[in-house]
């Protein structure tokens, strides 16, 4: 089926999801945020070796091609992966390309870096499989349904399991361990950076069939669907990249500058979209720290001492953050830690906690958004604008 108009993967996609299920030897699945779907995968397998395709939409259109090979116990001894444009251009960003081989208790990878293969080898006592690195995006999660039966199978009852995923990252020298838990025999959770869970069912054959990545910050959800020509919508999104209406960086770095008397003052922050969701109590929960908006931390620098809502805030650089509250008092969170991702808040090195004013928004704004005017701090997202003065000592 061509994919005319943008509206046309939407519609298929549900199409897709509503019909009959796929075979043991193949599937694909979509990967949405909010109303976007943000990545498809397909997949097919011949005896010991399966050979899939993911496409992802951000920044760019991209496709990655992956086959693995099995031994006979089930575990991986071959993978390999290359990713390149619609048009068949390789990409040569570091981790792009490239392949693990598996032993007994170690493996070798070798991986794009700095337009060269680089090699690495090093030890996995308990196995490995192929995972994405940030932002999530670029990943095959029919690898997550066999690094988990392979976890179910090696755990004795009543011990901890774990899954063992290393990127193509040559920056990674082990194989990252997160905790696993198993509910019956269809569900899994798997932890994320010890802030979250996310979530996995399978079928009565052991195929995952959906997953849930909505406590996290990334909030994906997959479904399973039977397989589909995922070449057509790699060419239908590339054309709208190029004509200016692609779906571009999820949520992009963007800086606001401000002058305040004699201060200079400027806010680094990632701006997350609303994508159809309901944000204040959904996408933002209510009585939980908030990165104040996605990937690395927001980082606000001032040149002079301030007051923001009458509390003193002296010159230097600190990460910002936000305690929501549905009936009691939202803050404003001024940290001292700095240089650091947006899931590594500690209460331990707050600065000061600042109570905040919400108003309503008269348009709902799609794209979350940080400023600096009219001697205000304003934080605007969806239908509520939260808001603390901000002045020179």
């Amino acid at each position: 089926m061509a994919v005319a108009r943008p509206r046309m993967a939407l519609f298929l996609c549900l199409a897709l999801v509503i019909a009959p299920a796929a075979t043991a030897q193949s599937g694909g699945f979509v990967a949405t945020l909010g109303a976007d779907t943000v990545q498809i995968e397909t997949f097919r397998r011949s005896g010991n070796k399966v050979e899939g395709t993911v496409i992802t939409r951000s920044p760019v259109t991209r496709v990655m091609r992956y086959t693995m090979t099995f031994g006979p116990d089930e575990r991986p001894i071959r993978y390999e992966m290359e990713t390149k444009a619609p048009d068949g251009t390789p990409f040569r960003t570091n981790g792009m390309a490239g392949s693990m081989t598996f032993m007994a208790d170690s493996l070798v990878r070798e991986s794009l870096q700095d337009g060269a293969m680089a090699t690495t080898r090093m030890a996995t006592p308990i196995g490995a499989y192929p995972s994405p690195g940030l932002p999530y995006l670029g990943v095959s999660y029919l690898m997550y349904q066999y690094a988990l039966a392979d976890a179910r199978r090696r755990t004795a009852p009543d011990s901890q399991a774990y899954v063992s995923l290393l990127t193509m990252g040559n920056f990674q020298k082990a194989p990252q361990r997160p905790r696993a838990w198993f509910v019956g025999t269809d569900s899994a959770e798997i932890d994320y950076f010890g802030q979250a869970r996310h979530g996995y069912k399978f079928d009565a054959a052991g195929q995952l069939i959906r997953a849930d990545w909505t406590g996290t910050t990334y909030r994906y959800k997959i479904v399973r669907v039977p397989a589909f020509n995922a070449e057509t919508f790699a060419m239908a999104w590339d054309k709208l990249d190029k004509s200016g209406k692609g779906l571009g960086a999820i949520s992009p770095r963007d800086t606001v500058r401000a002058t305040i008397g004699a201060a200079q003052l400027s806010i680094e922050y990632s701006r997350p979209s609303k994508r159809g969701r309901k944000v204040w109590g959904e996408v933002v929960p209510w009585e939980r720290v908030w990165r104040l908006g996605a990937d690395f931390a927001t980082h606000f620098t001032t040149s002079a001492d301030l007051t923001i809502g009458g509390v003193d805030i002296p010159a230097g650089t600190y990460t910002l953050w936000m305690f929501p509250s549905a009936a009691g008092e939202s803050q404003l969170v001024v940290n001292k830690r700095t240089q650091i991702f947006g899931t590594m808040y500690s209460r331990a090195t707050d600065l000061v906690r600042i109570p905040l004013v919400r108003g309503a928004e008269a348009t709902p704004v799609e794209r979350f958004t940080l400023d600096l005017a009219g001697g205000m701090l304003s934080i605007r997202w969806d239908d509520a604008v939260y808001q603390v003065p901000v002045k020179v000592k």
